[in-house]
């Protein structure tokens, strides 16, 4: 398959998942994200968007975050990164993936082990909706929602101006 159409595809239980491209407040957010995360970010981690993570070896699972905050120090450094690599994945919700992202991602990063997981939703104003450090063979905690700033001490120091991640 070509680049283009491979951008557009996560395999969920072995089978390609297409996804619709995402518009521009979505693309504006994920940059505005990926900037606040990268400027508090400790040495040893790094941050990206647009990157496969495998969830799953068998049934395949493989997943694009929107962004993600992982360790650099992880295994060869050849795609797809590793779950267990990953500390932060973020999600920022389209119409196109609402469901996905709200239950499918959620229950996925958990029982791969990402300790971390936001989901920010659009709406008149963006929320950040953070969900507690994944337990083990379990799911999240509760989300708790942030809808003027999110302060926290992990997966690392970060604070986050929610009406600085929308439209300029």
């Amino acid at each position: 398959m070509d680049d283009e159409l491979c951008r557009r595809i996560e395999i969920v239980d072995g089978r390609p998942a297409f996804m619709a491209s995402p518009g521009y407040d979505h693309q504006i957010m994920v940059g505005h994200l990926w900037v606040a995360l990268r400027r508090k970010l400790p040495d040893g981690y790094a941050v990206a968007t647009g990157l496969d993570v495998q969830l799953r070896d068998r049934p395949l699972l493989l997943r694009r975050p929107d962004v993600i905050a992982f360790r650099k120090d992880g295994p060869g450094g050849k795609p797809p990164l590793r779950a267990d690599n990953v500390v932060l994945a973020i999600e920022v919700v389209s119409p196109g993936s609402v469901m996905v992202d709200r239950v499918d991602k959620p229950a996925e990063y958990a029982a791969a082990g990402i300790p971390h997981f936001w989901r920010l939703e659009q709406g008149s104003g963006p929320t950040l909706f953070v969900y507690g450090r994944a337990r083990s063979g379990g799911g999240y905690g509760h989300p708790v929602s942030f809808d003027v700033k999110y302060v926290a001490s992990e997966p690392f120091a970060i604070d986050i101006d929610m009406q600085a991640l929308t439209v300029e």
